[in-house]
């Protein structure tokens, strides 16, 4: 069916490509119903872009050395195969031309087939052509994405011989704005004319025979097609991530005859068998996913298809890299994988056995982190495979043999990996390092030289006096510090004055040099002592000297104390204040003269003199006299007094004698307290008595007289 499905493909694709009128011719004889050799020479296009010639300008390409070969059609479509032992088929349908492998590029969510030209503003702009025996190169151009396929006979990773073919896709962004762009990669596989192939997978135990997809990180280094464990000879290799290969984001297990109609997208079907029945035919898509790329700017997608190496029996085999890529100062791929497939040709099932990595004999590797040597086999029926795999770390150049075996039945297998030198730095790049040298001067610096080794270690830091307290040896001789005589203070054994820091005379002390040159601690030599407070020293190391110390002073500061001013009298009384030396004050008044009390006792005006004492307190001159009142009556109570000695009056002394009343004087004569008519001694009659009134010719009738209050005879009245 793939034949017919050959022939058509090829027409519809040359007839895509030409303008009216410009049909390719038939294919020639031999050409097998494809494209056919062609007996011309290749020819890029001319004319505008694009533009396809007439099939007979434009033949097949092949790139091929003794071992590998592939055949590129003009639009870049190739085959693979093998010549050794025999020529066998790697991709359909090597060595006949090329057409069910096909690469898609997707642009901004539009896909084209790599070098197909009825997708809008498409051209081939060059032609596949060989610019050196080991390369083929063509260019194929949509809208102003340019995609370069370069197709390179290689070595390959597991063989180690040139039968590896590097497939890269070059995009470039021309145009002025960023394009999203992404790459899936259809590989038609057949094995030694086994189009339904089976796939073996790192990672994973059992032979791929159904459709089964991995996501990136989860992406092995490789993956291997072939149609019999048995035949060790022809297997086919994919390299996804080893090596320079762009680990793409899926991977995808697939039947051709189901994802061939499609550019892109494709959903697995797990339950879909592509090894066996009328569908039988296995093709592998690598997916990249679309990511921006910029204007101006190029990325590149990179895988390698070819030969696989197998070592071992068709019981116990063993895959891995030959031999580990130096880069630089590391190894690509590492860790690698290694692989080990065992069949069970016994007869019986093989049960409760692990296949066991054995890296004993090989100190240069060792299991990568998590990886441990033994892995336990489920039970394997007669005739059945499994297969598992180990990440392996390189960590030491060396031609470095290792083994994979199994106890029951006793099988195992050797195989060896080169793990080329590697630079030990990057050519250009410093580091630290240490000169031998002591102190400050030990640090150095090497460069790493044009050849990838690091030159001598350079003294960076050179030696400088001694700093004693910086805990580094700065003159470089082996001394730090205080170690190095330098630094010393003293001659060991001398003995000095210090101060202690101690107050007053405890300040006096004696240090003696160490044996390491330095002065010891400051002794104290002199003891305190009770102060003496007039001798200019702090005696008792209280920092005060003399008055200064509280232990010299007469009293507190602050204090008050009653004292004498001196002066008579009250004003005798005062107050003294202690000062902030500690001395008493002067004795301060507190109480001032006033007027003399005379009764008191005390001397009020501060004159020496007290009460009656006091001339103050006198009410007289001595001997000076003075009129008086006796207290009694009348004419009576004038008297004299006279001034004693003491300055006091004397008794009144009566100087009126009382005598006769005298009624119109206004004086009481006789002492008795009534004056003149006030005194019944002055007085007519007796208040109240009555008499007859001396009778007179003007009056008929008798009349009357009656004594008033004041003794006065009233006048005449009728009775």
């Amino acid at each position: 069916m793939k034949g017919h499905l050959a022939l058509l493909g090829s027409a519809l694709t040359l007839l895509a490509g030409c303008p009216s009128g410009d049909v390719p011719d038939r294919p020639g004889a031999g050409d097998a119903g494809g494209l056919g050799t062609g007996g011309g020479t290749a020819h890029r296009p001319t004319g505008k872009a694009g533009r396809m010639q007439p099939r007979s300008a434009i033949p097949t390409v092949d790139l091929s050395n003794e071992i590998i070969g592939a055949k590129i059609r003009f639009d870049g479509r190739f085959d693979i195969g093998s010549f050794q032992p025999a020529p066998w088929d790697i991709l359909y349908h090597w060595p006949d031309d090329p057409w069910s492998s096909f690469t898609t590029i997707r642009v901004d969510g539009v896909s084209c087939k790599y070098g197909e030209l009825d997708c809008s503003n498409t051209s081939i702009t060059q032609y596949p052509n060989n610019p050196d025996p080991v390369t083929d190169l063509s260019t194929w151009q949509v809208g102003n994405i340019s995609v370069t396929q370069m197709l390179q006979i290689t070595t390959g990773l597991t063989t180690g011989n040139p039968d590896t073919i590097k497939i890269q896709y070059s995009v470039t962004n021309n145009d002025s704005v960023a394009h999203d762009v992404g790459v899936r990669m259809l590989m038609d596989n057949e094995v030694a004319d086994h189009d339904g192939a089976m796939f073996r997978i790192p990672g994973l135990p059992a032979v791929i025979t159904r459709e089964t997809e991995l996501f990136s990180p989860n992406i092995p280094e490789y993956f291997q097609s072939f149609y019999d464990l048995s035949d060790q000879v022809h297997v086919a290799e994919c390299i996804l991530g080893a090596l320079d290969a762009t680990l793409p984001d899926r991977l995808a297990i697939v039947s051709w005859n189901d994802i061939s109609p499609t550019n892109w997208d494709y959903t697995v079907n797990p339950a879909n068998d592509f090894t066996s029945g009328g569908k039988a035919d296995s093709a592998a898509a690598l997916y990249w996913n679309p990511a921006r790329l910029e204007a101006g700017t190029s990325r590149t997608y990179i895988t390698y298809y070819g030969v696989a190496g197998i070592t071992g029996s068709p019981d116990l085999a063993m895959s891995a890299p030959t031999q580990l890529k130096a880069v630089e100062t590391h190894w690509s791929p590492n860790p690698f994988t290694v692989v080990a497939y065992l069949k069970n040709n016994q007869g019986v099932p093989i049960t409760g056995q692990s296949l066991t990595l054995h890296l004993a004999g090989a100190p240069g590797l060792a299991l990568a982190a998590g990886e441990v040597a033994a892995h336990p086999l489920a039970t394997l029926a007669p005739g059945d495979t499994t297969q598992t795999s180990w990440s392996v770390q390189a960590v030491a150049a060396g031609n470095w043999t290792y083994a994979a075996s199994v106890t029951e039945p006793p099988l195992a297998v050797q195989r060896s990996i080169l793990v080329p030198p590697v630079w030990e730095c990057m050519p250009g790049t410093t580091r630290a390092c240490l000169t031998n040298l002591p102190g400050v001067c030990a640090p150095g610096q090497q460069i790493c030289s044009a050849t990838g080794t690091w030159g001598a270690c350079v003294q960076t830091v050179p030696s400088s006096p001694e700093v004693c307290d910086d805990d580094l040896d700065n003159d470089c001789d082996g001394l730090v510090d205080a170690a190095d005589p330098d630094c010393w203070e003293c001659t060991p054994g001398t003995i000095s004055a210090c101060a202690t820091g101690q107050p007053g005379v405890c300040a006096q002390g004696q240090k003696i040099c160490s044996a390491t040159g330095f002065w010891g601690q400051c002794a104290q030599i002199v003891q305190p002592m009770p102060e003496v407070c007039n001798d200019n020293l702090d005696n008792d190391c209280d920092g005060l000297v003399d008055m200064a110390d509280p232990d010299c002073w007469a009293c507190t500061p602050g204090e008050t104390l009653a004292c004498a001013t001196g002066r008579p009298g009250v004003c005798s009384q005062g107050l003294q204040t202690c000062s902030a030396s500690g001395v008493w004050g002067r004795c301060v008044q507190t109480v001032q003269p006033t007027v003399e009390l005379c009764h008191d006792g005390l001397d009020n005006d501060c004159d020496g003199l007290v009460d009656a004492a006091d001339p103050d307190c006198w009410e007289c001159t001595p001997g000076k006299t003075q009129g008086c009142a006796t207290n009694k009556l009348g004419a009576c109570a004038r008297g004299q007094q006279t001034c004693g000695a003491k300055g006091a009056w004397g008794c009144c002394a009566q100087t009126v004698q009382p005598t006769k009343e005298d009624c119109d004087d206004g004086i009481d004569n006789d002492c008795d307290g009534l004056v003149d008519a006030a005194d019944p001694d002055c007085w007519e009659c007796t208040p109240g008595k009555t008499r007859n009134c001396p009778t007179d010719n003007n009056h008929c009738t008798p009349q009357e007289q009656t004594c008033s209050d004041r003794g006065v005879w009233g006048p005449c009245k009728s009775k």
